[in-house]
């Protein structure tokens, strides 16, 4: 852990608690706040001046939905430009880094316009989209845009049963 530098978001106030005790003397700084707010340049999760190594960033929202721009555990097209700003800042650091979104349960209805949000923020934020997913009950599928950047991702490095691609 004494090598691990940033920030961690979480709103449920147990949660964060236990964030607060489990990185305590470290560098890393949890933050009771919804990662809208601490995308921002001054917040937890934005990209240092003074980065000098890789960088991970990673979201988890429940899932996508193309209309709404409620702060909450879903993570919406109106969310877009926002997270493009964040992540762009990253690639332009220079270093390399990986921002991840992952997103349950994808109807498969739904799984075309995630894509369409994933190359849309990688159009953006200028940074290359790798996509995989994860079979989820009911023909629902877990899925993981990886945009990378200075970094070379391979099928050979994902973990057994999670697939490459898109399909």
């Amino acid at each position: 852990m004494d090598k691990l530098s940033g920030g961690i978001t979480e709103v449920n106030p147990w949660k964060y608690e236990q964030l607060e005790i489990a990185w305590a003397g470290s560098q890393v700084v949890p933050r009771n706040a919804s990662w809208r707010s601490e995308i921002s340049p001054n917040g937890v999760l934005a990209c240092p001046a003074w980065l000098k190594m890789p960088w991970l960033l990673t979201l988890d929202p429940m899932t996508y939905q193309e209309d709404g721009e409620t702060d909450d555990d879903m993570i919406y097209r109106a969310d877009l430009a926002a997270l493009a700003g964040a992540v762009r800042r990253f690639v332009e650091s220079g270093k390399p880094g990986v921002a991840a979104v992952f997103v349950y349960a994808v109807r498969p209805h739904m799984r075309s316009q995630f894509w369409r949000f994933a190359d849309d923020l990688g159009s953006q934020a200028e940074i290359a989209v790798v996509s995989c997913w994860l079979t989820h009950q009911g023909g629902n599928r877990n899925l993981a845009a990886l945009l990378c950047s200075r970094f070379e991702f391979s099928p050979g490095q994902l973990p057994v049963g999670v697939r490459f691609g898109r399909d």
